[in-house]
């Protein structure tokens, strides 16, 4: 299974095949999107040409597209870190 991955992730789009033609291709599309390029580099390197699943398929992994990340604090699950004030230094007179 896949246990030794790490990082945060920020999206997961799996795209089910919806016609006879995409099914009959025996395989299927999936989109993993980490909070850091690193997580998803170590990722791809573990999980290259394997069967994590243990389920006889192979995975073949490539890079994306960029996405955009806007994350709204405090929504999805996502840590955040706490919002800071910050301090003006004043100068002494």
């Amino acid at each position: 299974m896949i246990r030794h991955l790490q990082g945060d992730l920020y999206s997961v789009k799996i795209m089910w095949p919806r016609t006879a033609e995409e099914r009959a291709r025996g395989r299927n599309t999936g989109f993993v999107c980490f909070m850091t390029r690193e997580d998803a580099q170590e990722a791809m390197d573990a999980l290259q040409d394997q069967d994590p699943l243990l389920c006889g398929r192979r995975m073949c992994l490539r890079w994306g597209k960029n996405v955009k990340k806007s994350v709204k604090r405090g929504t999805g699950g996502v840590p955040i870190a706490p919002i800071r004030k910050k301090v003006h230094k004043t100068k002494d007179k």
